[in-house]
């Protein structure tokens, strides 16, 4: 997950990039290393990226691994500013020292090498020689290679997809008290993928993880009490679990407690608060959160009312191909609401969103159909996309295919289709409907 981390201002000077060339690796030393280094890596995992970089920092000389790890600080800006460019010239330099301290059978360095192919970091991507690696760590019992390799089976990364082995790797590496794994094979019983169903194994497995400050487990932790999942329910204790998840940075426990300030579903509601988590999420990309956040800066609900960073939102998570995002931009541009009024724009939008079942675009794009606006009029069209929105209980789209049929217009004319969409708009709570389902069936 992605992460951010708030630091002390000591750590400007200690973290300063610096590659001045230090004395050569030796396997000896870095042995002599490996538990100090081990240790910080366990708090880099855990998201204390300031703890994490004194051990990199003080280490990197001379120790590839160590440098490997403050590049990957480097290259995603956890606990200093970010540098990809640099940290790919670091990744560069330490590959070759990498591969030949996993030549020598060290499980910590082979597991570090399958991860650079994996990510093409400092070498060519392979996946094979990804695999490769991780099955050499995997077998000397490293647990962050289990899981690593549990990952790629549970998902049919790179091999066959097979849940069973996926959870069998994850446990080796649970029992271990491999936190991400422990959080890896709660959700495998959760969902009961490669295992039989079992709640209380997965919570289990999630409490395990969430006392080492996995935020996905105490997101999970916090689901499995908003959905009364194997607990009796309790929005109250779902949402102290998601906030420790959230201050982690956890992007969905975010969103989620966003939810909760918006709807105020076990804390009191708070539009403020849910816009800032809901900027906290949408920060980190996620398209659900970046619309929600244009919602509100389009009524201004928590918010100072501003169409155009609404319009701004909106467009960032409609480019991640979010639906609900693409039909609220092509309402906005529509009708000129925060960006510049443009009809053919608008069409396009509503197309990209339709055609992922969206049914409020499906039942505009046949609007525009309808009337040529941003396309060249055609009922039929304006039918078809009413008809898809009408089969989803789109209470306008049954009101306007309703009419469609009563006037003949892009279908042949029938009243008893007509009377049928207006009944249902009628009994979707949408009054112009009910006046037009009496003028189809007089005397009824």
């Amino acid at each position: 997950m992605k992460k951010t981390i708030l630091l002390g201002f000591i750590f400007a000077a200690l973290c300063a990039p610096s590659f001045a060339a230090g004395k050569p690796a030796d396997y000896k030393s870095y042995l002599a290393q490996k538990k100090e280094l081990e240790a910080a890596v366990a708090l880099y995992r855990n998201d204390q990226f300031p703890e994490a970089l004194l051990t990199f920092n003080k280490l990197k000389s001379g120790n590839p691994l160590a440098e490997y790890y403050y590049a990957s600080c480097l290259a995603s800006g956890s606990g200093m500013a970010a540098n990809p460019p640099q940290a790919a010239a670091l990744y560069k330099k330490v590959f070759p020292q990498v591969a030949a301290f996993a030549g020598k059978g060290d499980a910590f360095a082979q597991n570090v090498l399958a991860v650079m192919y994996a990510g093409g970091k400092g070498v060519k991507k392979s996946e094979d020689e990804a695999l490769k690696w991780l099955r050499k760590a995997a077998a000397q019992g490293y647990p962050a290679a289990q899981y690593n390799l549990g990952t790629r089976y549970a998902y049919g990364k790179g091999v066959l997809k097979n849940e069973t082995t996926g959870a069998k790797l994850f446990g080796a590496a649970a029992q271990q008290g491999y936190a991400q794994a422990q959080s890896g094979l709660g959700m495998m019983y959760a969902k009961g993928r490669g295992v039989k169903q079992n709640y209380a194994e997965a919570l289990k497995w999630f409490r395990l993880a969430a006392a080492q400050g996995d935020a996905g487990a105490l997101n999970n932790i916090g689901l499995m009490y908003a959905y009364g999942t194997g607990v009796d329910q309790d929005l109250e204790e779902a949402v102290k679990w998601m906030f420790k998840a959230a201050e982690k940075g956890h992007v969905q426990a975010q969103f989620n407690l966003g939810t909760a300030y918006q709807e105020g579903k076990g804390v009191k509601k708070n539009d403020a608060e849910a816009a800032k988590w809901f900027m906290k999420a949408a920060d980190q990309g996620d398209p659900a959160a970046q619309a929600n956040l244009g919602a509100m800066y389009q009524y201004g609900t928590g918010l100072k009312l501003s169409e155009s960073e609404a319009a701004k939102w909106y467009y960032k998570a409609a480019m991640q191909g979010y639906a609900p995002a693409q039909s609220l931009m092509g309402w906005m541009c529509q009708y000129g609401r925060g960006v510049k009024l443009n009809p053919v724009s608008a069409a396009i939008w509503y197309r990209k969103a339709a055609e992922q079942g969206d049914p409020d675009a499906q039942n505009n794009l046949g609007l525009m159909y309808h009337n040529g606006e941003g396309v060249k009029k055609n009922d039929a069209e304006a039918v078809k996309w009413y008809s898809r929105a009408a089969s989803q209980g789109n209470a306008s789209a049954q009101f306007n295919l309703g009419e469609m049929y009563q006037f003949g217009r892009g279908v042949k004319k029938n009243d008893a289709e007509a009377e049928k969409w207006f009944r249902e708009a009628a009994g979707r709570g949408l009054p112009a409907a009910q006046a037009k389902f009496e003028t189809v069936t007089p005397g009824k």
